[in-house]
């Protein structure tokens, strides 16, 4: 059923205000859930559910299985495109290479099977929750392309998002800022500058791709970082630890 005018100005008015309202969960995928609020049908990314909600971390999920987490972040790096060197292959060495390129071929189809059967745990786990009934906020209520997004998570603060934009105004690319290291993930390091997010992704924090930042790094550790991209329509910050 379509959302009316009517339904619209008052999602727009539970984004604004951060009031919670209840939705039922009707589907999911890897992805997260379809909810329904009333008649009207929206999505909860898995992002924005609570942690109690969530999966396992693929790379904790991995090394159950007996993987090896460091496959993943090798193949996030090769999959943001590392940049090819233009050197001219000898004749006597296209064979060797050849091989090789067989052997990347054959780890990315394994990391894609993985992936896969990842996911359809994933799914598999959340489908339990399918049919409960919980109180969420409403993040994103677009009339005009029609979109209606959920999260379980409490809204950011006036004062946090002000600290952002602010700091976001100041910064420029090149830029070196002073960063404490919060929290480790599969694909980087989330870190605070003055107080505001940001990320250090895999491939940011060292040339050497099969480095573990958890080992060479510690939680509440003070670097310094060079802002390599400033994402104002996401409100994000991206930062890098490469020389």
């Amino acid at each position: 059923q379509d959302i009316t005018e009517s339904d619209w100005t008052r999602l727009e008015h539970y984004a604004s205000t951060g009031e919670r309202v209840e939705v039922e969960l009707i589907n999911c995928s890897a992805k997260g859930f379809v909810v329904s609020l009333d008649s009207m049908i929206g999505f909860l990314p898995y992002r924005n559910l609570a942690t109690k909600w969530k999966f396992l971390a693929f790379e904790t999920w991995l090394r159950r299985k007996g993987g090896d987490p460091s496959l993943y972040k090798q193949s996030m790096s090769m999959e943001e495109g590392s940049e090819v060197s233009d050197r001219s292959i000898e004749p006597e060495s296209v064979s060797e290479v050849a091989h090789q390129d067989q052997g990347t071929l054959q780890s990315r189809l394994k990391f894609e099977e993985l992936l896969r059967t990842y996911d359809e745990e994933k799914s598999k786990f959340l489908s339990s929750f399918i049919g409960q009934r919980l109180r969420v906020s409403v993040v994103l209520a677009d009339r005009n392309s029609k979109r209606l997004f959920f999260s379980m998570r409490p809204k950011e603060s006036d004062e946090l998002i002000q600290k952002r934009k602010s700091l976001m105004a100041r910064l420029n690319v090149g830029d070196i800022v002073t960063c404490t290291i919060k929290r480790f993930v599969y694909f980087g390091i989330f870190v605070e500058v003055e107080g505001v997010p940001a990320l250090i992704q895999q491939w940011e924090v060292s040339w050497d791709e099969t480095l573990d930042p958890s080992v060479s790094y510690r939680i509440g550790q003070v670097v310094d970082a060079k802002v390599i991209q400033l994402d104002f329509n996401n409100s994000r910050i991206f930062l890098s630890l490469k020389d």
